[in-house]
């Protein structure tokens, strides 16, 4: 009882603690641990997800993650998994409902619980497609710190802890939970799903909002897995994405796409580059989408002679020549 600060920092010490020690629970499975993992997770949904101070929530949230991938053991009485099969769900919701909590330490926590969740439990199908519909639906909450903490969600979804750039807080939190160490991508199709919802559906809406969402996660997605086949081999696609959205009328999907652009632009072959700035140069001057790939170059010239000019009849050649033009059009942002 109370709630001084000492008091506060003992309870999230002794929650943390807790949680970890239930991984134990797999190698040393008994009706008794079940029930003690069932019990500590209902008090940690209906009270301490609750609780007035936000380290409280922080640290609960991302003690249900830990707990939620405790796995069944086989030969397990069927009551049992029914009953955990139940509560994963109730838990999910829990963590889902903590991304619209007012304090951005508690949506971090509530995304890396998810996190958690849904490296261990993606051949679960029906929480599976819970935590997907649950990061998709966040685009709602017009926040961009909780859509940027849900690509990161994305991202280690998609690539696993094998080929996702995996951050440092969640990286040390990983060491403390059983076969963590490295998990491989989804598979082809699955990534092929999420990527063409992101992209045929978020990048396109009418909601400003949404498309801050589609963007951020696809940014985040392609840079977090830069390694990945599945994302490398869609850098034409992730191109045209964000070429179309260079001439958005928010300002964070053009920074975004603006961001994007440059990066593809620096691990695209140079034999491409040309054609890419090109294209780039016909979208600023006649604002119309590109249905191509398209880049901007380094500060030399690009084609000898040029390969287009300005309105007043000046050729272009150079980077330098192309950050004038959009600054003439009064679109400085979009180089």
């Amino acid at each position: 009882e109370g709630s001084g600060e000492s008091r506060i920092q003992q309870i999230h010490g002794g929650i943390l603690a807790v949680s970890l020690s239930c991984c134990v629970l797999e190698d040393t499975p008994s009706a008794f641990s079940w029930v003690m993992r069932r019990s500590l997770t209902d008090a940690m949904m209906k009270r301490l997800c609750t609780h007035q101070a936000p380290l409280i929530r922080s640290v609960s949230a991302i003690a249900l993650g830990v707990l939620g991938t405790v796995r069944i053991p086989p030969m397990t009485a069927s009551d049992i998994v029914q009953d955990h099969a139940a509560q994963i769900q109730e838990v999910v919701t829990c963590l889902l409902r903590l991304l619209n909590d007012p304090v951005m330490k508690v949506v971090q926590a509530a995304s890396q619980g998810l996190t958690l969740l849904s490296l261990r439990l993606r051949d679960n199908v029906a929480v599976y497609q819970q935590l997907l519909d649950g990061f998709f639906a966040t685009r709602k909450l017009k926040s961009e710190d909780v859509i940027f903490s849900i690509g990161e969600c994305l991202a280690l979804l998609i690539g696993g802890t094998e080929f996702c750039e995996v951050p440092e807080d969640f990286r040390n939190l990983l060491l403390f939970v059983k076969d963590f160490t490295l998990i491989g991508p989804l598979e082809e199709g699955q990534i092929g799903a999420i990527l063409n919802e992101i992209m045929g559906k978020h990048c396109r809406e009418a909601s400003a909002a949404s498309r801050q969402a589609g963007a951020a996660w696809l940014m985040t997605i392609m840079m977090r897995c830069e390694r990945l086949p599945a994302c490398i081999s869609r850098h034409g696609q992730f191109q045209v994405i964000f070429a179309n959205l260079l001439t958005d009328t928010d300002d964070l999907v053009q920074d975004i796409a603006s961001s994007c652009i440059g990066w593809i632009f620096d691990r695209a072959p140079a034999e491409n580059r040309s054609a890419l700035v090109s294209a780039l140069v016909g979208t600023f001057l006649t604002g119309k989408k590109t249905s191509g790939t398209l880049e901007r170059d380094e500060e030399e010239e690009i084609v000898p002679g040029g390969f287009g000019v300005t309105p007043n009849g000046d050729k272009l050649t150079t980077y330098k020549e192309i950050c004038s033009l959009c600054n003439d059009i009064g679109q400085p942002e979009l180089v």
